[in-house]
């Protein structure tokens, strides 16, 4: 003999279910990254985003910016909106947050651009053999290697040049 009432509680159930804890769901899943935004300062001056741009933070993670944009400040608050979203200082910028490092060290001598396979010593031992072509003259320029996902990218005076990193 079949309960009469309990198809309907079933069906009166499933609504339920569905009804209460769908929409509950859907708040903490959608609203969760705002809520539990992240918070950082950057390490040291902060001169604005250039595509492939990365900054050092002090959770020891790296910021990588994604679009173009001039600001200056030193050591900004970092809050963390969305993947691909920060706010710095007042700023809103297209940039994400990764893991990676930066070496800092200086051209050995005179920097006089990137010629194809011109190679060019570092204070710290590496060589830098370069892969493109650009003219900037500079003694003992920054130089600032940056590790992002297991590839590197050379930065000398604030330019991104393409190459190769030797030991020496």
């Amino acid at each position: 003999m079949t309960n009469i009432f309990r198809t309907p509680m079933r069906i009166f159930r499933k609504k339920f279910v569905l009804g209460f804890f769908v929409p509950v769901l859907y708040f903490f899943v959608h609203f969760s990254s705002t809520m539990a935004a992240e918070e950082t300062r950057i390490v040291g001056a902060f001169n604005g985003c250039n595509y492939g741009k990365a900054y050092e933070l002090a959770n020891g993670m790296l910021l990588v910016c994604r679009g173009y944009s001039y600001s200056y400040s030193y050591s900004p608050r970092v809050i963390v909106i969305d993947a691909s979203t920060v706010l710095i200082g007042e700023n809103q910028y297209s940039a994400v947050i990764r893991s990676g490092s930066i070496l800092r060290t200086n051209v050995s001598g005179t920097f006089e651009g990137c010629n194809f396979g011109v190679h060019i010593n570092f204070d710290n031992g590496l060589v830098f053999a370069c892969q493109s072509y650009n003219y900037h003259y500079a003694y003992r320029p920054d130089v600032e290697i940056v590790w992002v996902d297991g590839a590197y990218t050379v930065y000398i005076d604030n330019e991104k040049y393409d190459g190769t990193l030797y030991k020496q």
